[in-house]
């Protein structure tokens, strides 16, 4: 999966488990929804290029940092470590999963 788009889905929060098996992804766009956080998670998708994240009422991002997407994705590593069975790579912006990890099923739909 490359491109995700979620843009005005009415979501309240982006499940961690759905988006870290996300590495090839260069857009997710979760634009004008409800989100008020994103999960660290996001910080370590190494593929990741573009996040519009306009029209949420996000009360811990700053909207100057979508922006600049490194500096979003490093402001949100700060946040939490990779997740379990993930490397992070030598560079520091992203990680590189595991082969248990990336399983068939990987990403689930939440309805």
């Amino acid at each position: 999966l490359v491109e995700l788009h979620l843009r005005s889905n009415k979501l309240s929060q982006l499940c961690e488990h759905s988006i870290s098996p996300l590495v090839k992804a260069t857009l997710i766009d979760v634009g004008t929804n409800n989100l008020r956080d994103l999960p660290f998670i996001i910080g370590y998708l190494p593929a990741l290029r573009h996040l519009p994240i306009d029209g949420n009422p996000l009360r811990v991002i700053r909207h100057s940092l979508a922006e600049d997407i490194q500096a979003l994705k490093k402001s949100l590593r700060r946040k939490g470590f990779p997740p379990e069975g993930h490397t992070v790579t030598n560079s520091g912006y992203g990680y590189l999963p595991s082969e248990d990890s990336m399983g068939a099923g990987a990403i689930k739909s939440h309805r």
